[in-house]
C-alpha cells in the first residue's frame, strides 16, 4: 500500500462504510483467469447495484506494485546513463593523457630505439604506465564507492551496493577500456623512427 521500500509497520484499522462513507472504493480480486477477461462482469456487476458508479483503472496487483517502482527505476536509469558518460570522459581522458605523454616522451622513446630498444618493449612500457594509472583509479573509485555506500543504496533498484560481481564487471569493462585507450598511443609511439626524432631535437 505504501511501497515495496516501506520497512515501517503502520497501524491499520477496518471502519464500516457507514461510519466513515468513502467516494471511492476498491475492490480486490483473486482469480486464477486472465484479469482482463473479468474487466466487463466486474462492471456489469457494479452497474446492477448502481448504474452512477462508474468502475474503472482495472489492473493487477502486479502493475499496482510495479508502481510503486517508478521512481527507483527512473534513479537506476539517470544513474546507468550517468555511469556510461562517466565511462566515455574516462577512456577519452585516458587517450588524451597517454597520448600527450607519448609525444612528450618522443625524443626518450627515440634515443631508446636507437640504442636498441625493441617496439615490443616500447609499447609494454606505455601500456604498463596505463595500467599503473588505471590502478590508482580503481582503488580510489573503489575506496569512493564504499564510502558512499549508504547514501548510493536509497538510490539503487534491485541490486547490492557491494555486489562483488557488479565490482568484478567494472572493474573489466575498465580495464579494456584503458587497454583500449593506451594501445594506440602504445603503438604509435613504438613506431617512431629514431632518426626523424633525434634530428627534429
Amino acid at each position: 500500500m505504501y511501497g515495496f521500500d516501506e520497512t515501517t509497520v503502520l497501524p491499520q484499522a477496518y471502519l464500516p462504510i457507514t461510519q466513515q462513507p468513502q467516494t471511492g472504493l476498491v475492490v480486490l480480486l483473486r482469480t486464477t483467469l486472465s484479469p482482463k477477461s473479468l474487466e466487463k462482469p466486474v462492471r456489469d456487476i457494479v452497474a446492477s447495484l448502481d448504474p452512477a458508479q462508474p468502475a474503472f483503472e482495472f489492473k493487477t496487483m502486479q502493475e499496482r506494485v510495479e508502481e510503486t517502482w517508478a521512481t527507483p527505476r527512473l534513479m537506476s536509469f539517470l544513474l546507468a546513463c550517468f555511469a556510461v558518460l562517466a565511462l566515455t570522459l574516462a577512456v577519452v581522458g585516458l587517450y588524451g593523457v597517454m597520448a600527450f605523454n607519448g609525444l612528450r616522451r618522443m625524443r626518450e622513446i627515440g634515443v631508446r630505439l636507437a640504442l636498441g630498444a625493441m617496439p615490443a618493449q616500447i609499447r609494454m612500457m606505455m601500456l604498463g604506465q596505463g595500467m599503473r594509472l588505471l590502478g590508482c583509479g580503481l582503488l580510489l573509485g573503489f575506496a569512493g564507492a564504499f564510502a558512499l555506500s549508504r547514501v548510493i543504496r536509497s538510490l539503487l533498484f534491485g541490486v547490492s551496493v557491494n555486489d562483488p560481481l557488479i565490482y568484478g564487471a567494472v572493474s573489466l569493462v575498465l580495464g579494456g577500456a584503458a587497454l583500449f585507450a593506451c594501445w594506440i598511443p602504445a603503438r604509435r609511439a613504438s613506431r617512431v623512427n629514431p632518426m626523424i626524432t633525434l634530428r627534429a631535437e
